[in-house]
């Protein structure tokens, strides 16, 4: 920006000479581009600090479920209504079976709340994914809008007559010339680095979606093989307390 200043400050010392003016508003047009896309990159800059602030900061956190919840909610899906209405009447008989499948099946209570908590990870990484993937679009677009303006202003102030390009270039010295040209080569670099930044972040983001997607794979069949062993369980204990009233009824008789 101070060397296209320096330029424009040159160029307004001298007397206008054929193609002044044209050169004069092809400067501007660029000092203006440049302006852009140094606010693109701080904004951009911005976004992804606080993008890797945030997973810095966020934790997977397990909290325990509770035993009676969890068994109750699975003894609902697997037990018929008949079964239900005497659970109703004996909840005494229930709340110690519990006690019974809590002590038989130690560290088996976070499985639930470790599923339901990948569940989420996942969703949120599939929310990031699609956010970047949208923004990296939005770059996209801006790129070619920028590049396309950039190349019409280009043809637009080049000269038609060899005549007037020569007093153009005898005017202007053509250190400046190559010092705009030069700008622009680097601006195309930023451009370039920030879009590879955009795209490993991307990549990474999509490694973490499939190591969660694993995950929750893993704990969804542990919980599903822990569901079939509760069921078991229940109806097991059910057997024996039917046999055990038998025996209480034989006795009495």
């Amino acid at each position: 920006t101070a060397k296209y200043k320096q330029l424009v400050g040159v160029i307004q010392s001298e007397e206008p000479l054929s193609g002044y003016y044209a050169m004069k508003e092809q400067i501007l047009i660029l000092e203006q581009q440049n302006k852009e896309l140094l606010a693109i990159n701080n904004k951009w800059g911005k976004e992804y600090r606080t993008m890797v602030q945030y997973y810095k900061k966020k934790k997977l956190t397990d909290v325990v479920l509770e035993p009676v919840q969890f068994l109750k909610a699975l003894k609902q899906d697997g037990v018929s209504e008949e079964e239900r209405s005497d659970e109703e009447e004996r909840p005494v008989t229930f709340c110690k079976k519990e006690k019974v499948h809590k002590d038989t099946q130690p560290g088996k209570d976070g499985v639930g709340t470790e599923l339901r908590t990948a569940e989420e990870e996942t969703e949120e990484l599939r929310a990031q994914i699609h956010t970047l993937t949208r923004r990296w679009q939005h770059q996209q677009e801006e790129i070619r809008r920028l590049n396309k303006a950039l190349e019409e202003n280009l043809q637009r102030s080049q000269p038609v007559e060899n005549s007037k390009r020569r007093e153009v270039t005898n005017y202007i010295p053509k250190r400046f010339i190559n010092t705009a040209y030069i700008l622009i080569y680097k601006l195309a670099e930023v451009y370039k680095e920030d879009f590879l930044k955009e795209r490993r972040d991307r990549e990474k983001l999509k490694g973490k979606n499939l190591e969660l997607e694993k995950r929750y794979k893993k704990v969804h069949d542990e919980l599903r093989v822990f569901k079939s062993q509760v069921l078991q369980n229940v109806d097991l204990g059910w057997r024996r307390s039917g046999q055990k009233s038998l025996q209480k009824d034989n006795l009495q008789q």
